[in-house]
């Protein structure tokens, strides 16, 4: 299967493209989101599909750490090298052209290559081939990281953000594309990229991840996984903000919100001193992916 000369590795070359777990666009079927210039190992090709492996975005397969792997619409991805994204997108941003004509919208944590300033404007250079000016102000170098309290600020500009299976986006003003949404463990992963963070795209594998820490230790930042025993594994995934309150993208119909934990979990949680719990019968584990220096 797939085409002769294939070449094996691209980008994501539209705002938001959807994986899916099958060479079909269902919406039951995704699995995940890339974003603008995320890398792509090509794989396979069918039907108009190619079945990519999206290399930022990491999961236990098999045993192995390795890139969420996917289908994805052929003609969503630019094939071959490209210049090293240096910038990443705070919010979502059109690029426009010299003359301040709209080109392109890229979504918040999407990244970039800079080739120079004009004045408030970082020019950059598209995938395609062309070049565009972005806003100064809402881009960061891909290298700088912030630390829990910049997460934090960071994290409430998430609140009201729609509930999408499989999401990992944020809405662009003035965009109608790809639908877009956050899961839960899509609204972590790309919380911690935007703070310039790497981190497991699922629940569980965060959970893997993460520094197993007791409820008297919980910090805001830190985050809370519930599990599903049944499956042996965590199924979904709480930030804490602090104050005994929580964020969390919790289901279809809802949006990115703020909860008291004690509303959440049937309790406040000061006085739990165990690594796990029971709330309304469910095991919750605390974990801790931000690890202060000093």
């Amino acid at each position: 299967m797939g085409r002769k000369g294939m070449v094996d590795r691209g980008y994501s070359a539209v705002p938001v493209a959807d994986l899916f777990s099958e060479p079909m666009e269902e919406e039951r079927l995704r699995i995940t989101q890339v974003l603008y210039h995320e890398p792509l190992v090509l794989l396979e090709e069918k039907a108009g599909f190619v079945l990519v492996e999206a290399e930022e975005q990491l999961s236990v397969q098999g045993g192995i750490w390795r890139g969420y792997v996917g289908w994805i619409k052929a003609s969503h991805i630019a094939e071959g090298a490209a210049g090293r994204p240096n910038g990443l997108l705070e919010e979502g941003l059109w690029v426009v052209s010299e003359r301040g004509v709209p080109i392109l919208p890229l979504p918040l944590g999407a990244k970039v290559r800079i080739v120079g300033e004009e004045g408030a404007f970082l020019r950059i250079a598209l995938l395609d081939g062309r070049y565009g000016l972005l806003r100064r102000d809402g881009v960061r170098m891909v290298e700088r990281k912030e630390e829990r309290e910049g997460l934090l600020r960071k994290a409430r500009g998430f609140l009201g953000v729609p509930y999408l299976w499989g999401g990992r986006s944020v809405p662009i003003k003035g965009w109608q594309g790809t639908r877009t949404g956050l899961d839960c463990s899509g609204f972590v992963n790309l919380l911690f990229r935007v703070c310039g963070l790497s981190i497991p795209r699922d629940a569980n594998d965060q959970y893997l991840s993460s520094r197993k820490i007791s409820l008297k230790e919980l910090r805001p930042g830190d985050l809370l996984f519930l599990w599903d025993e049944r499956l042996e594994r965590v199924a979904h995934v709480v930030l804490y903000v602090g104050e005994g309150l929580a964020m969390e993208a919790r289901g279809e119909g809802r949006v990115v919100e703020e909860v008291p934990l004690r509303e959440r979990f049937g309790s406040s949680l000061e006085d739990i001193e165990e690594k796990d719990f029971l709330a309304f019968g469910r095991k919750v584990s605390a974990g801790r992916l931000i690890e202060d220096e000093g």
